[in-house]
Protein backbone atom coordinates (compact mmCIF):
# COMPACT_ATOMS: atom_id res chain seq x y z
CA UNK A 1 0.00 0.00 0.00
CA UNK A 2 1.26 3.44 -0.89
CA UNK A 3 2.03 5.68 2.05
CA UNK A 4 0.57 9.20 2.07
CA UNK A 5 1.92 11.77 4.52
CA UNK A 6 -0.39 14.78 4.93
CA UNK A 7 1.42 17.90 6.15
CA UNK A 8 -1.09 20.14 7.98
CA UNK A 9 -4.57 20.52 6.56
CA UNK A 10 -6.57 23.72 6.57
CA UNK A 11 -9.81 21.73 6.63
CA UNK A 12 -9.60 21.19 10.38
CA UNK A 13 -9.55 24.94 10.97
CA UNK A 14 -12.75 25.50 9.03
CA UNK A 15 -14.46 22.59 10.77
CA UNK A 16 -13.43 23.81 14.22
CA UNK A 17 -14.47 27.38 13.44
CA UNK A 18 -17.93 26.19 12.43
CA UNK A 19 -18.36 23.59 15.20
CA UNK A 20 -17.16 25.76 18.07
CA UNK A 21 -18.81 29.11 17.38
CA UNK A 22 -17.34 30.35 20.62
CA UNK A 23 -16.09 33.68 21.82
CA UNK A 24 -12.56 34.23 23.07
CA UNK A 25 -11.47 36.85 25.55
CA UNK A 26 -7.92 37.68 26.61
CA UNK A 27 -6.40 38.60 29.95
CA UNK A 28 -2.83 39.89 30.30
CA UNK A 29 -1.09 40.10 33.67
CA UNK A 30 2.17 42.03 34.09
CA UNK A 31 4.91 41.96 36.70
CA UNK A 32 4.30 45.70 37.38
CA UNK A 33 2.68 48.83 35.99
CA UNK A 34 5.68 51.04 35.14
CA UNK A 35 9.00 50.33 33.45
CA UNK A 36 12.28 51.94 32.44
CA UNK A 37 13.41 51.84 28.80
CA UNK A 38 15.59 48.76 28.31
CA UNK A 39 13.83 46.69 30.99
CA UNK A 40 11.88 43.50 30.39
CA UNK A 41 8.09 43.34 30.66
CA UNK A 42 7.21 39.92 32.09
CA UNK A 43 3.69 38.93 31.11
CA UNK A 44 1.10 36.19 31.16
CA UNK A 45 -1.28 35.95 28.20
CA UNK A 46 -4.40 33.85 28.87
CA UNK A 47 -7.41 33.17 26.63
CA UNK A 48 -10.84 32.39 28.08
CA UNK A 49 -14.23 31.49 26.69
CA UNK A 50 -17.48 33.06 27.88
CA UNK A 51 -17.72 30.50 30.72
CA UNK A 52 -14.34 31.67 32.05
CA UNK A 53 -12.63 28.41 31.15
CA UNK A 54 -9.22 28.52 29.50
CA UNK A 55 -9.75 28.35 25.74
CA UNK A 56 -7.60 26.07 23.59
CA UNK A 57 -8.97 27.40 20.31
CA UNK A 58 -6.10 29.77 19.50
CA UNK A 59 -2.43 28.79 19.63
CA UNK A 60 -1.05 32.32 19.18
CA UNK A 61 -1.60 35.57 21.08
CA UNK A 62 -0.78 39.10 19.91
CA UNK A 63 0.40 42.08 21.97
CA UNK A 64 0.82 45.65 20.77
CA UNK A 65 2.17 48.53 22.88
CA UNK A 66 1.13 51.80 21.25
CA UNK A 67 0.76 55.53 21.56
CA UNK A 68 -1.36 57.84 19.43
CA UNK A 69 1.25 57.80 16.65
CA UNK A 70 1.98 54.09 16.07
CA UNK A 71 2.59 50.70 17.65
CA UNK A 72 6.09 50.77 19.17
CA UNK A 73 6.19 47.09 20.17
CA UNK A 74 4.46 44.16 18.46
CA UNK A 75 4.79 40.68 19.89
CA UNK A 76 3.52 37.19 19.13
CA UNK A 77 3.42 34.56 21.85
CA UNK A 78 2.75 30.84 21.44
CA UNK A 79 -0.14 29.56 23.58
CA UNK A 80 -0.26 26.17 25.26
CA UNK A 81 -3.71 25.16 26.57
CA UNK A 82 -4.78 28.78 26.45
CA UNK A 83 -1.74 30.27 28.23
CA UNK A 84 1.49 31.90 27.08
CA UNK A 85 4.17 33.61 29.13
CA UNK A 86 7.37 35.43 28.40
CA UNK A 87 9.10 38.77 28.36
CA UNK A 88 9.22 41.75 26.05
CA UNK A 89 12.33 43.93 26.10
CA UNK A 90 11.47 47.62 25.86
CA UNK A 91 13.55 49.50 23.25
CA UNK A 92 16.18 51.86 24.65
CA UNK A 93 15.09 54.69 22.34
CA UNK A 94 11.39 54.76 23.27
CA UNK A 95 10.08 58.06 24.69
CA UNK A 96 8.74 58.48 28.21
CA UNK A 97 4.96 58.39 28.47
CA UNK A 98 1.80 56.38 29.06
CA UNK A 99 1.29 53.62 26.51
CA UNK A 100 -1.69 51.44 25.72
CA UNK A 101 -1.15 47.69 25.76
CA UNK A 102 -3.56 45.79 23.48
CA UNK A 103 -3.87 42.00 23.44
CA UNK A 104 -5.99 39.76 21.22
CA UNK A 105 -6.11 36.63 19.10
CA UNK A 106 -6.72 36.53 15.36
CA UNK A 107 -10.13 34.97 16.01
CA UNK A 108 -11.11 37.95 18.21
CA UNK A 109 -10.59 40.29 15.25
CA UNK A 110 -13.92 39.00 13.89
CA UNK A 111 -15.66 41.02 16.64
CA UNK A 112 -13.61 44.18 16.24
CA UNK A 113 -11.07 45.98 18.38
CA UNK A 114 -13.67 47.01 20.97
CA UNK A 115 -13.32 43.60 22.66
CA UNK A 116 -9.49 43.59 22.72
CA UNK A 117 -7.83 43.55 26.13
CA UNK A 118 -6.49 47.03 26.99
CA UNK A 119 -4.46 48.44 29.86
CA UNK A 120 -2.15 51.43 30.43
CA UNK A 121 1.52 51.08 31.30
CA UNK A 122 4.13 53.75 32.05
CA UNK A 123 7.53 53.76 30.36
CA UNK A 124 10.27 56.11 31.56
CA UNK A 125 13.33 56.88 29.46
CA UNK A 126 15.96 58.28 31.81
CA UNK A 127 17.83 59.91 28.92
CA UNK A 128 14.96 61.94 27.40
CA UNK A 129 12.75 63.08 30.26
CA UNK A 130 13.13 66.69 29.24
CA UNK A 131 12.49 66.06 25.52
CA UNK A 132 8.86 64.95 25.35
CA UNK A 133 5.44 66.49 25.93
CA UNK A 134 4.01 63.16 27.07
CA UNK A 135 5.15 63.65 30.67
CA UNK A 136 4.82 66.09 33.54
CA UNK A 137 7.52 66.17 36.23
CA UNK A 138 6.30 67.29 39.63
CA UNK A 139 8.49 69.00 42.23
CA UNK A 140 9.37 66.67 45.08
CA UNK A 141 7.20 68.59 47.58
CA UNK A 142 4.10 68.18 45.39
CA UNK A 143 4.28 64.44 44.97
CA UNK A 144 1.21 62.77 46.40
CA UNK A 145 0.27 59.80 44.27
CA UNK A 146 -3.44 59.02 44.44
CA UNK A 147 -3.73 55.29 44.96
CA UNK A 148 -6.94 53.37 45.39
CA UNK A 149 -6.76 51.17 48.48
CA UNK A 150 -8.25 47.85 47.47
CA UNK A 151 -9.60 45.45 50.05
CA UNK A 152 -7.47 42.28 50.24
CA UNK A 153 -9.36 39.04 49.71
CA UNK A 154 -6.56 36.67 50.74
CA UNK A 155 -3.64 36.77 53.16
CA UNK A 156 0.04 37.07 52.19
CA UNK A 157 2.80 37.24 54.78
CA UNK A 158 6.61 37.11 54.77
CA UNK A 159 8.75 35.34 57.37
CA UNK A 160 10.61 38.61 58.10
CA UNK A 161 10.03 42.32 57.68
CA UNK A 162 13.64 43.05 56.71
CA UNK A 163 16.26 41.09 54.75
CA UNK A 164 19.87 41.35 53.65
CA UNK A 165 20.90 41.39 50.01
CA UNK A 166 20.95 37.95 48.32
CA UNK A 167 18.94 36.46 51.20
CA UNK A 168 16.09 33.96 51.15
CA UNK A 169 12.54 35.28 51.42
CA UNK A 170 9.71 32.94 52.40
CA UNK A 171 6.13 33.96 51.71
CA UNK A 172 2.86 32.29 52.61
CA UNK A 173 -0.38 32.75 50.68
CA UNK A 174 -3.46 31.80 52.67
CA UNK A 175 -7.24 31.79 52.26
CA UNK A 176 -7.06 31.08 48.53
CA UNK A 177 -10.43 30.22 46.95
CA UNK A 178 -10.73 26.72 45.51
CA UNK A 179 -12.05 27.72 42.08
CA UNK A 180 -9.08 29.84 40.92
CA UNK A 181 -8.71 30.13 37.16
CA UNK A 182 -5.99 32.80 37.05
CA UNK A 183 -3.48 33.97 39.67
CA UNK A 184 -0.12 35.76 39.54
CA UNK A 185 2.41 36.87 42.14
CA UNK A 186 4.91 39.67 41.57
CA UNK A 187 7.55 41.12 43.89
CA UNK A 188 9.34 44.30 42.83
CA UNK A 189 10.93 47.41 44.33
CA UNK A 190 8.41 50.07 45.29
CA UNK A 191 10.06 53.06 43.62
CA UNK A 192 6.94 55.27 43.38
CA UNK A 193 8.43 57.14 40.43
CA UNK A 194 5.26 57.36 38.32
CA UNK A 195 1.54 57.82 38.86
CA UNK A 196 -0.21 54.98 37.02
CA UNK A 197 -3.42 53.31 38.28
CA UNK A 198 -3.77 49.57 38.82
CA UNK A 199 -5.74 47.66 36.21
CA UNK A 200 -9.33 46.88 37.25
CA UNK A 201 -10.06 43.25 36.37
CA UNK A 202 -13.66 43.50 37.56
CA UNK A 203 -14.48 45.53 34.41
CA UNK A 204 -12.77 42.86 32.34
CA UNK A 205 -14.95 40.17 33.88
CA UNK A 206 -18.09 42.10 32.95
CA UNK A 207 -16.86 42.18 29.36
CA UNK A 208 -16.32 38.41 29.40
CA UNK A 209 -19.88 37.84 30.61
CA UNK A 210 -21.22 40.11 27.88
CA UNK A 211 -19.42 38.06 25.22
CA UNK A 212 -21.98 35.25 25.49
CA UNK A 213 -24.36 37.10 23.17
CA UNK A 214 -21.79 38.57 20.79
CA UNK A 215 -22.05 37.44 17.13
CA UNK A 216 -18.98 36.07 15.37
CA UNK A 217 -17.95 36.64 11.77
CA UNK A 218 -15.72 34.26 9.85
CA UNK A 219 -13.20 36.59 8.26
CA UNK A 220 -10.34 35.71 10.60
CA UNK A 221 -9.56 32.02 11.08
CA UNK A 222 -8.69 30.71 14.55
CA UNK A 223 -5.05 29.70 14.72
CA UNK A 224 -5.85 26.26 16.05
CA UNK A 225 -2.85 24.38 14.60
CA UNK A 226 -0.34 27.20 14.97
CA UNK A 227 0.58 30.58 13.57
CA UNK A 228 -0.99 31.39 10.19
CA UNK A 229 1.31 33.48 8.00
CA UNK A 230 -0.65 35.48 5.44
CA UNK A 231 0.71 36.20 1.97
CA UNK A 232 -0.59 38.34 -0.85
CA UNK A 233 0.13 37.95 -4.56
CA UNK A 234 1.58 41.17 -5.99
CA UNK A 235 3.54 42.23 -9.03
CA UNK A 236 7.32 41.83 -8.99
CA UNK A 237 7.57 45.63 -8.48
CA UNK A 238 5.40 45.42 -5.34
CA UNK A 239 2.28 46.95 -6.86
CA UNK A 240 -1.21 45.55 -6.37
CA UNK A 241 -2.59 43.52 -9.25
CA UNK A 242 -6.07 43.64 -10.75
CA UNK A 243 -5.96 40.61 -13.02
CA UNK A 244 -5.21 37.64 -10.78
CA UNK A 245 -3.86 34.57 -12.62
CA UNK A 246 -6.34 31.74 -13.04
CA UNK A 247 -3.97 29.38 -11.27
CA UNK A 248 -1.16 30.26 -8.88
CA UNK A 249 0.49 28.71 -5.84
CA UNK A 250 2.25 30.39 -2.96
CA UNK A 251 4.89 28.56 -0.93
CA UNK A 252 7.25 29.41 1.90
CA UNK A 253 10.33 27.58 3.10
CA UNK A 254 12.08 28.26 6.40
CA UNK A 255 15.84 28.54 6.02
CA UNK A 256 17.52 25.98 8.30
CA UNK A 257 18.46 22.35 8.84
CA UNK A 258 14.89 21.02 9.22
CA UNK A 259 12.11 20.61 6.68
CA UNK A 260 9.65 23.45 7.27
CA UNK A 261 8.10 23.83 3.82
CA UNK A 262 4.51 25.01 3.48
CA UNK A 263 2.16 25.28 0.53
CA UNK A 264 -0.40 28.02 0.91
CA UNK A 265 -4.18 27.88 0.58
CA UNK A 266 -5.60 30.70 -1.54
CA UNK A 267 -8.44 33.01 -0.51
CA UNK A 268 -9.61 34.34 -3.84
CA UNK A 269 -11.93 37.11 -2.61
CA UNK A 270 -9.17 39.09 -0.91
CA UNK A 271 -6.27 37.76 -2.98
CA UNK A 272 -4.63 36.26 0.09
CA UNK A 273 -2.75 33.03 0.69
CA UNK A 274 -2.64 31.33 4.11
CA UNK A 275 0.39 29.36 5.32
CA UNK A 276 -0.28 27.29 8.44
CA UNK A 277 2.86 26.79 10.55
CA UNK A 278 3.47 24.57 13.53
CA UNK A 279 6.33 24.20 16.01
CA UNK A 280 8.31 27.20 14.68
CA UNK A 281 9.29 29.94 17.13
CA UNK A 282 11.26 33.17 17.30
CA UNK A 283 13.04 35.11 14.53
CA UNK A 284 13.40 33.16 11.29
CA UNK A 285 14.40 33.62 7.67
CA UNK A 286 11.84 32.51 5.11
CA UNK A 287 11.75 32.39 1.33
CA UNK A 288 8.36 33.07 -0.23
CA UNK A 289 7.66 31.96 -3.79
CA UNK A 290 4.84 32.75 -6.22
CA UNK A 291 4.37 29.90 -8.68
CA UNK A 292 2.42 30.77 -11.82
CA UNK A 293 2.28 29.35 -15.35
CA UNK A 294 5.73 30.80 -16.08
CA UNK A 295 8.45 31.75 -13.62
CA UNK A 296 8.94 35.09 -15.38
CA UNK A 297 5.26 36.12 -15.23
CA UNK A 298 6.24 39.01 -12.96
CA UNK A 299 4.58 38.01 -9.67
CA UNK A 300 5.82 37.62 -6.12
CA UNK A 301 4.32 36.57 -2.77
CA UNK A 302 4.46 39.37 -0.16
CA UNK A 303 3.95 38.64 3.54
CA UNK A 304 1.19 40.62 5.26
CA UNK A 305 1.49 41.85 8.86
CA UNK A 306 -0.73 39.81 11.23
CA UNK A 307 -1.23 42.76 13.60
CA UNK A 308 -4.22 45.07 13.84
CA UNK A 309 -1.84 48.09 13.98
CA UNK A 310 -3.60 49.76 16.90
CA UNK A 311 -3.42 53.49 17.66
CA UNK A 312 -5.42 54.97 20.59
CA UNK A 313 -7.02 58.33 19.89
CA UNK A 314 -5.79 59.95 23.11
CA UNK A 315 -3.44 59.06 25.95
CA UNK A 316 -3.03 60.74 29.36
CA UNK A 317 0.05 62.69 30.36
CA UNK A 318 2.43 60.71 32.57
CA UNK A 319 3.11 62.32 35.94
CA UNK A 320 6.65 61.61 37.19
CA UNK A 321 8.78 62.28 40.22
CA UNK A 322 12.00 64.25 39.60
CA UNK A 323 14.93 62.16 38.29
CA UNK A 324 16.51 60.30 41.21
CA UNK A 325 18.97 57.57 42.08
CA UNK A 326 16.29 54.86 41.89
CA UNK A 327 15.66 55.61 38.22
CA UNK A 328 19.38 55.65 37.45
CA UNK A 329 19.79 52.32 39.28
CA UNK A 330 17.16 50.75 37.07
CA UNK A 331 18.62 52.25 33.91
CA UNK A 332 22.06 50.86 34.72
CA UNK A 333 20.53 47.49 35.62
CA UNK A 334 18.75 47.29 32.26
CA UNK A 335 22.11 47.63 30.47
CA UNK A 336 23.98 45.02 32.52
CA UNK A 337 22.87 41.94 30.52
CA UNK A 338 24.53 43.50 27.46
CA UNK A 339 27.76 44.25 29.37
CA UNK A 340 28.07 40.95 31.25
CA UNK A 341 26.38 38.81 28.59
CA UNK A 342 23.92 37.57 31.21
CA UNK A 343 21.42 35.06 29.83
CA UNK A 344 18.12 35.50 31.64
CA UNK A 345 16.41 32.61 29.82
CA UNK A 346 15.58 29.82 32.21
CA UNK A 347 14.04 27.47 29.63
CA UNK A 348 14.19 27.38 25.85
CA UNK A 349 12.29 24.91 23.71
CA UNK A 350 13.81 23.56 20.50
CA UNK A 351 11.81 23.50 17.28
CA UNK A 352 9.39 20.65 16.81
CA UNK A 353 10.24 18.19 14.08
CA UNK A 354 7.99 19.10 11.15
CA UNK A 355 8.26 15.79 9.31
CA UNK A 356 7.20 13.06 11.78
CA UNK A 357 9.69 10.46 10.53
CA UNK A 358 13.30 10.11 9.38
CA UNK A 359 14.79 9.99 5.92
CA UNK A 360 15.07 6.72 4.00
CA UNK A 361 18.75 7.33 3.31
CA UNK A 362 21.29 9.97 4.42
CA UNK A 363 24.61 10.81 2.78
CA UNK A 364 27.38 12.71 4.57
CA UNK A 365 29.27 14.01 1.57
CA UNK A 366 32.59 14.33 3.43
CA UNK A 367 32.70 10.54 3.53
CA UNK A 368 32.76 10.31 -0.28
CA UNK A 369 34.80 11.56 -3.20
CA UNK A 370 33.97 15.14 -4.11
CA UNK A 371 32.90 16.06 -7.64
CA UNK A 372 32.41 19.35 -9.45
CA UNK A 373 28.60 19.46 -9.49
CA UNK A 374 25.68 18.01 -7.57
CA UNK A 375 24.62 16.21 -10.76
CA UNK A 376 27.93 14.34 -10.99
CA UNK A 377 27.71 13.50 -7.28
CA UNK A 378 24.27 11.93 -7.69
CA UNK A 379 25.37 9.83 -10.66
CA UNK A 380 28.50 8.49 -8.96
CA UNK A 381 27.28 7.17 -5.61
CA UNK A 382 23.83 8.36 -4.49
CA UNK A 383 21.40 5.40 -4.48
CA UNK A 384 17.63 5.74 -4.63
CA UNK A 385 17.76 8.91 -6.69
CA UNK A 386 18.07 9.46 -10.42
CA UNK A 387 18.05 12.25 -12.99
CA UNK A 388 15.64 12.02 -15.92
CA UNK A 389 15.23 14.39 -18.83
CA UNK A 390 11.66 15.63 -19.37
CA UNK A 391 10.76 18.19 -22.07
CA UNK A 392 14.33 19.50 -22.37
CA UNK A 393 14.66 19.88 -18.59
CA UNK A 394 16.16 17.55 -16.02
CA UNK A 395 14.12 16.23 -13.09
CA UNK A 396 15.14 14.40 -9.92
CA UNK A 397 13.14 11.25 -9.14
CA UNK A 398 13.08 9.21 -5.92
CA UNK A 399 12.97 5.42 -5.82
CA UNK A 400 9.75 4.07 -4.27
CA UNK A 401 9.83 0.69 -2.53
CA UNK A 402 6.02 0.53 -2.71
CA UNK A 403 6.08 0.92 -6.48
CA UNK A 404 9.23 -1.11 -7.01
CA UNK A 405 10.70 1.66 -9.16
CA UNK A 406 11.28 5.36 -9.53
CA UNK A 407 8.39 7.79 -9.20
CA UNK A 408 7.44 9.76 -12.27
CA UNK A 409 5.65 12.40 -10.27
CA UNK A 410 6.70 15.67 -8.67
CA UNK A 411 9.81 15.52 -6.44
CA UNK A 412 10.29 18.24 -3.83
CA UNK A 413 13.91 19.45 -3.77
CA UNK A 414 14.98 21.59 -0.80
CA UNK A 415 18.28 23.33 -0.10
CA UNK A 416 18.58 24.54 3.52
CA UNK A 417 14.80 24.24 3.70
CA UNK A 418 14.13 26.38 0.60
CA UNK A 419 12.40 24.79 -2.42
CA UNK A 420 14.25 24.82 -5.74
CA UNK A 421 11.72 24.00 -8.44
CA UNK A 422 14.29 24.28 -11.24
CA UNK A 423 16.15 20.99 -10.81
CA UNK A 424 18.71 21.99 -13.47
CA UNK A 425 19.80 24.74 -11.09
CA UNK A 426 20.53 22.39 -8.18
CA UNK A 427 22.23 19.84 -10.46
CA UNK A 428 24.80 22.50 -11.41
CA UNK A 429 25.24 23.66 -7.79
CA UNK A 430 28.64 23.37 -6.08
CA UNK A 431 28.55 20.21 -3.89
CA UNK A 432 31.45 21.49 -1.76
CA UNK A 433 28.87 23.67 0.01
CA UNK A 434 26.72 20.66 0.96
CA UNK A 435 27.24 18.72 4.18
CA UNK A 436 24.37 16.18 4.08
CA UNK A 437 21.85 14.87 1.56
CA UNK A 438 18.63 13.15 2.74
CA UNK A 439 16.19 11.16 0.61
CA UNK A 440 12.59 10.72 1.77
CA UNK A 441 10.44 8.05 0.14
CA UNK A 442 6.66 8.08 -0.08
CA UNK A 443 4.01 10.57 -1.11
CA UNK A 444 3.58 13.87 0.72
CA UNK A 445 0.61 16.22 0.58
CA UNK A 446 1.46 19.83 1.48
CA UNK A 447 -1.94 21.55 1.53
CA UNK A 448 -3.14 21.04 -2.07
CA UNK A 449 0.18 19.96 -3.62
CA UNK A 450 1.29 16.32 -3.89
CA UNK A 451 4.96 15.33 -4.01
CA UNK A 452 6.47 11.93 -4.79
CA UNK A 453 9.51 11.96 -2.54
CA UNK A 454 11.69 14.67 -1.02
CA UNK A 455 15.37 15.46 -1.55
CA UNK A 456 16.72 17.61 1.27
CA UNK A 457 20.25 19.07 1.13
CA UNK A 458 21.90 20.90 4.00
CA UNK A 459 24.89 23.20 3.54
CA UNK A 460 27.59 23.72 6.15
CA UNK A 461 26.52 27.31 6.75
CA UNK A 462 22.80 26.65 6.52
CA UNK A 463 22.17 30.00 4.78
CA UNK A 464 21.90 29.19 1.05
CA UNK A 465 25.52 30.01 0.08
CA UNK A 466 26.00 30.77 -3.60
CA UNK A 467 22.25 30.79 -4.33
CA UNK A 468 20.72 33.60 -6.39
CA UNK A 469 16.97 33.71 -5.90
CA UNK A 470 14.76 34.20 -8.94
CA UNK A 471 12.38 37.13 -9.39
CA UNK A 472 9.39 35.23 -8.04
CA UNK A 473 11.23 34.43 -4.76
CA UNK A 474 11.92 36.68 -1.76
CA UNK A 475 14.14 36.21 1.30
CA UNK A 476 12.31 37.71 4.29
CA UNK A 477 13.11 38.07 7.99
CA UNK A 478 10.01 37.02 9.92
CA UNK A 479 9.33 36.84 13.64
CA UNK A 480 7.31 33.76 14.53
CA UNK A 481 5.59 33.46 17.93
CA UNK A 482 7.90 33.26 20.91
CA UNK A 483 7.66 30.11 22.97
CA UNK A 484 7.09 30.16 26.70
CA UNK A 485 9.81 31.71 28.88
CA UNK A 486 10.07 31.36 32.64
CA UNK A 487 11.30 33.97 35.07
CA UNK A 488 14.89 33.25 36.25
CA UNK A 489 15.34 32.65 39.97
CA UNK A 490 18.96 32.78 41.23
CA UNK A 491 19.90 30.54 44.14
CA UNK A 492 22.25 32.00 46.75
CA UNK A 493 22.13 29.10 49.20
CA UNK A 494 25.89 28.47 49.01
CA UNK A 495 28.55 31.00 49.99
CA UNK A 496 30.43 30.88 46.67
CA UNK A 497 27.38 31.90 44.64
CA UNK A 498 26.33 34.50 47.18
CA UNK A 499 29.77 36.16 47.01
CA UNK A 500 29.90 36.15 43.21
CA UNK A 501 31.05 39.45 41.69
CA UNK A 502 28.51 39.23 38.87
CA UNK A 503 25.93 41.91 39.75
CA UNK A 504 22.31 40.96 40.37
CA UNK A 505 20.21 44.04 39.77
CA UNK A 506 16.79 42.44 39.49
CA UNK A 507 14.19 45.11 40.03
CA UNK A 508 11.52 42.41 39.87
CA UNK A 509 12.62 39.78 42.38
CA UNK A 510 9.89 37.25 41.70
CA UNK A 511 7.25 36.72 39.03
CA UNK A 512 5.08 33.64 38.87
CA UNK A 513 1.87 33.52 36.81
CA UNK A 514 1.26 29.77 37.20
CA UNK A 515 -0.86 29.47 40.31
CA UNK A 516 -4.23 28.69 38.75
CA UNK A 517 -3.45 24.97 39.07
CA UNK A 518 -3.48 24.89 42.87
CA UNK A 519 -5.69 21.78 42.94
CA UNK A 520 -7.94 23.39 45.52
CA UNK A 521 -5.10 24.21 47.96
CA UNK A 522 -5.98 27.14 50.19
CA UNK A 523 -2.38 27.81 51.28
CA UNK A 524 0.76 28.04 49.12
CA UNK A 525 4.40 28.61 50.15
CA UNK A 526 6.59 30.83 47.94
CA UNK A 527 10.34 31.42 48.23
CA UNK A 528 12.97 33.42 46.33
CA UNK A 529 16.18 35.41 46.92
CA UNK A 530 16.67 39.16 47.11
CA UNK A 531 19.02 40.90 44.67
CA UNK A 532 21.69 43.60 45.06
CA UNK A 533 19.01 46.30 45.20
CA UNK A 534 18.07 47.71 48.58
CA UNK A 535 14.87 49.51 49.48
CA UNK A 536 11.20 48.74 50.08
CA UNK A 537 9.74 45.91 47.99
CA UNK A 538 6.07 45.30 47.28
CA UNK A 539 4.31 41.93 47.00
CA UNK A 540 1.25 41.94 44.74
CA UNK A 541 -1.10 38.98 44.29
CA UNK A 542 -3.86 39.21 41.67
CA UNK A 543 -6.29 36.65 40.34
CA UNK A 544 -9.83 35.71 39.51
CA UNK A 545 -12.11 32.78 40.29
CA UNK A 546 -14.45 30.83 38.04
CA UNK A 547 -17.38 32.85 39.41
CA UNK A 548 -15.64 36.17 38.66
CA UNK A 549 -14.50 36.98 42.19
CA UNK A 550 -11.37 39.15 42.22
CA UNK A 551 -8.46 37.78 44.26
CA UNK A 552 -6.11 40.42 45.62
CA UNK A 553 -3.47 40.98 48.29
CA UNK A 554 -0.56 43.35 48.87
CA UNK A 555 2.28 43.47 51.40
CA UNK A 556 5.75 44.98 51.86
CA UNK A 557 9.23 44.16 53.15
CA UNK A 558 12.58 45.94 53.20
CA UNK A 559 16.02 44.94 51.94
CA UNK A 560 18.93 46.50 53.82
Amino acid sequence: MKKLYIIISLCSLYLIAQAQQMNERVSVRLDKEHYVAGEDIWFKFATFNSELNLSELSKVGYIEICDTEKPHIQWKVALDKGVGTGRITIPNNISSGVYKLYAYTQYMRNEGEKIFFQRDIAIINVQDQEKTSKIKILPAEEINWKTTERVPTISITSDKREYDKRSLVNLSLKMLPEDLVDLSISVYRNDSVADIPDYDYSNWFEQVKASKKAPIANKWLPEYEGHIITGKLTSASGESINDIPDSYQGTIGFVGNEIHYINGVNEEEENKTYFITRGIFGPQEIVSTAITAKEDDGYRMDIVSPFEEMKPKTMPTLTLAPPNSQLMDRYVASQLPKVYNIDSLAHKRELDKYLPHYSFRRYKLDEYTRFNTVGETLIEYVMGLRVRKVNNTKRLEVFSEDMGGFNYGNTLVLLDGVPLYDHDYILNYNPLNIETLDIYQGRYLFASEMYDGIVFMNTYRGNLPGIQLKGNMQLIEYHCPEYMEFFPSPNYSDAKTKESLIPDFRHTLYWNPFFEGTNGATSIPVSFYTSDFSGVFIIVVEGITKSGKIVYAKNYFRVR
